[in-house]
């Protein structure tokens, strides 16, 4: 651990061959829509408002505007890795719809 103080790199939790899957984007409507397919395997997670609204997101239900978890606009970004990664899936919504999401995940 060294230079980190005791805080553990991301190839600590994850492990050190993680699979990376393709950077991927996805339209994000103006009522709930699937951004992201569960996936019980995933260690690591990166998504990001590639849009100039806020998108409100929510993991295994329908995502509602105001609720849950906010990605604020022009390049909000939520990161997860380890070993208590939502496996399920993510659902977004923006105010006015048709706003793109960035995502990339491993396993």
């Amino acid at each position: 651990m060294g230079l980190n103080k005791g805080y553990k790199t991301p190839d600590e939790y994850i492990g050190t061959n993680p699979t990376f899957g393709d950077p991927s984007s996805v339209t994000i409507g103006n009522t709930s829509t699937l951004a992201i397919a569960a996936n019980t395997n995933r260690k690591y997670l990166v998504i990001s408002n590639d849009s100039t609204e806020d998108m409100y997101i929510s993991f295994g239900s329908a995502a509602v505007i105001n609720k849950g978890l906010r990605l604020n606009a022009n390049g909000g970004t939520l990161e997860w890795f380890g070993p208590n990664v939502f496996g399920s899936a993510v659902y977004a919504i923006t105010a006015s719809g048709s706003k793109r999401m960035t995502y990339q995940e491993a396993a």
